[in-house]
């Protein structure tokens, strides 16, 4: 496990590097705020359901959860947002924030699976149960309040808020998961997989095409060295076809974020 957490490590040091260098500053306190509200969503899912656990071989754990992920999620959620911010209403903005993540998740948790680092019980997509490709959806649209009042809140209203973020994660997750995503758990036809990941690819894909400035060349980039190496663990574990082409598909809005030219050139600088 130690050649797949190293480098996931270095990926999100690196990320976190980054945002950090802002000249707002407001980078690391917005990292380390989503990533503690996805570190306790997750511990304490884990714990109350068991309906996942991970590999006893990561180095770094927090409890039940590698420490590495929650930081990894961190990275995601917030350059998301950063890309959707101006969105006309927060909640259009969170909103667009988890479909981006949703791509991310749809990435990641199959490629944990692949790997040895996760073993869901339900069944689904490449191992892994439907709510497990939700999940860190709706924990972006959860941290939306949270990270606005990270910009203008003491911290106690933010540990609130970010407390309150958890268990609309908790209800939002059973919610999803008893109206409709455990009638999906079980094996997904080659068909009904391509779709979906064309279906998400699309939506990210127009969503970041939409959004100006140096936060969606910020989104690429992050994805770019945060999920791109993945493909060299799909090779490694000797993927099948349609999982590479899944990848390669929820990979798209990464390579848009990073190929519609530049708004500094049209006097855009955000």
């Amino acid at each position: 496990m130690a050649r797949i957490e190293l480098p996931l490590w270095v990926m999100v040091i690196a990320g976190w590097l980054l945002l950090v260098r802002l000249p707002d500053r407001r980078g690391l306190v917005r990292l380390v705020t989503v990533a503690a509200v996805a570190w306790v969503a997750e511990q304490t899912l884990v714990r109350a359901h068991g309906y996942h656990f991970y590999s006893d071989e990561w180095l770094v754990v927090g409890g039940a959860v590698p420490l590495v992920l929650p930081m990894w999620w961190a990275l995601a959620i917030v350059t998301a947002y950063d890309v959707t911010e101006h969105a006309s209403d927060p909640r259009y903005a969170a909103a667009f924030a988890g479909i981006l993540v949703l791509a991310d998740a749809a990435i990641l948790q199959p490629w944990l699976v692949s790997v040895g680092g996760c073993r869901w019980n339900g069944a689904g997509p490449f191992g892994v149960a439907p709510i497990g490709i939700v999940g860190p959806a709706i924990v972006a649209y959860a941290v939306g309040p949270v990270l606005r009042r990270t910009d203008r809140g003491p911290w106690q209203s933010v540990a609130v808020d970010g407390f309150a973020a958890v268990g609309t994660v908790h209800l939002a997750a059973l919610g999803a998961w008893h109206l409709g995503l455990k009638y999906l758990e079980g094996p997904w036809p080659a068909l009904a997989t391509a779709l979906v990941a064309i279906a998400i690819s699309g939506l990210s894909a127009a969503i970041v095409w939409t959004r100006p400035g140096r936060a969606r060349r910020r989104f690429g980039v992050v994805r770019t060295f945060g999920v791109g190496p993945m493909f060299g663990g799909l090779a490694a574990r000797g993927a099948t076809s349609i999982q590479w082409a899944w990848t390669a598909a929820l990979f798209v809005p990464s390579l848009v974020a990073r190929a519609r030219p530049s708004d500094v050139d049209n006097g855009s600088s955000k």
